[in-house]
């Protein structure tokens, strides 16, 4: 059954393909749509066949999808039986949805005027493929919501990319929800337009092989690599994907064992709560100091971190005549200071680096947040929330508590030790998801909770210049 904004109707003992644009007369006039009814698209067949199809006329009539609603304005065409592409995909019917997609791939392949988006498809059992114009589609999306319009195009087309990249990037967001039975984007949120291009541009996603256990995985790597390929990587080609869908959808996915099944499972919650705290806390960053920026005081904000940094370099910290524990405790409690510095000073080459660039950010923020935000409270360190009751505060919480250090190897007299440290770790909360909506919509800055983490690392510490510095971090969380 084809959505019911685009339906199938007889009109002058004829059958047609009618578009319910959602709008009464006076609405139809407003928007002015008459002047796109003369736009054409276009039905490729199997052999290769290429016809135009246009619309024939606008009638105004009861529509299924708003039955005893009164008329709407019904923009109609030549009859073309079939389903749209993404309902297709929402139907949840893998051999069908799979059939659709490689009709999809071989008209794009042939064609690049096929569009990108699955909402903009009618897909007939046979392999031929009706394009309408694109404004009918959208027109009828927006007719049937926001979320409509969301799920059925914008979260297969990112923006950012072009032409063979593009057509890849879509194929793998339709694959991913043919076989992991979802989109690869969170669309839950109040405001998707807000983090939607952010995920597909960050690449913030469950990996196809933990979003569909089982799934074959040179074809989990290809869909991967078509949504992200990461810095200096390349993106699937549509070519790939053409070649690599031989054989029905149940060939692409095993059967797991059970304890395969709960270690991608386990692998899964640990790598989605790693990504979600992750992005977040960059984000949160990034947005804060972006409309802090913009503000006349950041030239002061500059001139106090400028003196902060001119001030510290004269005096800057040591690890020399600390013990390897000291070094290792010294780094950790820097994460409550914002004491960038100082962490700086216990580690050697690489080590802890994205630990400094996320604490000096903070520092950062807190200076601008405390020039722009005079006499008021910008950040709030771990110990210092929990010794006050862990309260919902209108600040963002940062830092550790309930560190423990263990010698786990080695011993100073080798000039080489490893400690293994435990901690629970706070980012700032989303303020909007713990917000009550009555302080929101009064524009009052709402409470946030921090998300918080158990970690678990193993640091290892060698003897640099008669100084102990940790030269190696492995993290894992509990």
């Amino acid at each position: 059954m084809m959505n019911v904004h685009i339906f199938t109707f007889e009109t002058e003992g004829k059958k047609a393909l009618g578009f319910d644009t959602g709008l009464d007369a006076q609405g139809f006039a407003q928007a002015k749509l008459a002047q796109f009814i003369t736009e054409q698209g276009f039905i490729l067949y199997p052999e290769g066949r290429k016809e135009i199809w246009k619309p024939a006329a606008v009638i105004e009539m009861d529509s299924p999808a708003a039955p005893g609603e009164g008329k709407r304005m019904i923009i109609r065409g030549p009859a073309f039986e079939g389903k749209r592409f993404d309902g297709i995909l929402e139907d949840g019917r893998r051999e069908d949805a799979l059939d659709a997609l490689r009709f999809w791939i071989r008209a794009r392949l042939k064609d690049e005027a096929v569009p990108i988006w699955p909402a903009a498809v009618i897909v007939q059992a046979s392999g031929a493929l009706l394009f309408p114009p694109d404004f009918l589609c959208t027109r009828c999306l927006q007719a049937e919501g926001t979320e409509a319009l969301f799920s059925g195009r914008d979260a297969y087309v990112n923006p950012a990319l072009s032409g063979g990249e593009a057509a890849a990037f879509s194929a793998a967001v339709m694959l991913y929800r043919i076989f992991a039975g979802k989109l690869p984007w969170d669309l839950t949120s109040a405001k998707p337009e807000d983090t939607l291009h952010e995920d597909m541009n960050e690449g913030v996603f469950l990996p196809a092989r933990l979003a569909a256990p089982g799934l074959d995985e040179k074809l989990a790597a290809l869909i991967d690599r078509a949504l992200f390929p990461g810095k200096g990587g390349k993106r699937t080609d549509l070519g790939e994907f053409a070649a690599a869908l031989e054989g029905s959808a149940s060939s692409f996915v095993k059967a797991l064992s059970e304890s395969e099944f709960n270690a991608l499972e386990e692998e899964r919650k640990k790598l989605q709560k790693r990504k979600t705290v992750s992005v977040q806390s960059r984000r949160f960053v990034i947005r804060n100091s972006t409309i802090i920026a913009g503000i006349a005081v950041v030239v002061l904000v500059a001139g106090l971190i400028a003196r902060s940094i001119v001030e510290g370099q004269k005096d800057r910290p040591t690890t020399k005549g600390m013990r390897a524990e000291e070094v290792v405790s010294a780094y950790y409690n820097s994460f409550n200071t914002l004491d960038h510095m100082m962490m700086e000073a216990c580690v050697i080459e690489k080590a802890g680096k994205e630990d400094i660039n996320m604490v000096t950010n903070f520092f950062v923020m807190s200076k601008v947040r405390q020039a722009y935000e005079i006499g008021q409270l910008t950040m709030l360190s771990a110990p210092e929330w929990k010794a006050q009751g862990s309260p919902a505060l209108p600040v963002p919480v940062f830092g550790i508590t309930d560190l423990s250090i263990e010698l786990n190897g080695g011993d100073e007299s080798r000039e080489l030790v490893s400690y293994e440290t435990r901690y629970m770790i706070y980012y700032p909360g989303s303020a909007e998801e713990t917000a009550p909506a009555e302080l929101t919509a009064t524009g009052e800055t709402p409470p946030m909770i921090p998300q918080i983490l158990s970690i678990r690392d193993e640091v290892t510490l060698i003897k640099h210049k008669d100084a102990w510095r940790i030269s190696e971090i492995n993290r894992r969380q509990d």
